[in-house]
């Protein structure tokens, strides 16, 4: 499945409100492809799409997005899902990301 058509599906599924298939679909997509069509998706969106996942998956996102879908992910989170998010992450992923949160606070 493309990315533009991925987007659109988690887009439609969400605003018809399909958590099931909503969860179906985000379990059956690559990290890196999830990761591109949460890119620049609405808040209301991601926070929705953040919530069906994961610690685990959430991780794996983050690995695959860039420095600004990255920041945003963390900013939804709280600090225990960071926690256990950080937990499934190699150390230099990790120290990466903060360098990244140091420098755009």
């Amino acid at each position: 499945m493309e990315i533009k058509d991925l987007k659109e599906l988690l887009r439609s599924l969400a605003k018809e409100e399909k958590l099931l298939e909503l969860k179906e679909l985000l379990d059956s997509q690559y990290s890196v492809d999830i990761s591109a069509a949460l890119d620049e998706i609405e808040l209301e969106e991601l926070i929705l799409f953040i919530n069906l996942l994961t610690p685990v998956e959430i991780a794996s996102i983050i690995e695959e997005s860039n420095e600004e879908l990255q920041k945003r992910i963390l900013d939804l989170i709280d600090i225990s899902v960071a926690i256990q998010v950080f937990s499934n992450m190699s150390t230099d992923d990790i120290a990466d990301l903060l360098g990244i949160l140091y420098k755009l606070n």
